[in-house]
């Protein structure tokens, strides 16, 4: 199996407004809310110049599929990364 590409890294964060405004002003990166049934409140998207969700961030109350203990510091705390697979 080989990495493609990387589809997008999810961060849970203690200050969503805050973690996207950073990745906004720092990177560059276009923040959007992300899909029902999240709210801007939860979830920021934060897209790269071809329209890519490369960010998906969280707060610590945002519903998730599967959970994990994280520790949320001033930058976050990862909770997956998604890679994009060749062959799959």
């Amino acid at each position: 199996m080989k990495v493609n590409a990387l589809d997008h890294v999810n961060i849970i964060t203690a200050d969503l407004d805050a973690s996207a405004c950073f990745y906004a002003d720092v990177i560059g990166l276009e923040r959007r809310d992300g899909p029902a049934p999240l709210t801007p409140q939860n979830c920021q998207w934060m897209h790269d110049g071809a329209g890519r969700a490369i960010l998906h961030l969280n707060s610590e109350d945002c519903p998730r599929a599967f959970d994990r203990p994280t520790h949320p510091g001033p930058t976050g705390s990862v909770h997956h990364i998604r890679p994009e697979l060749l062959g799959l």
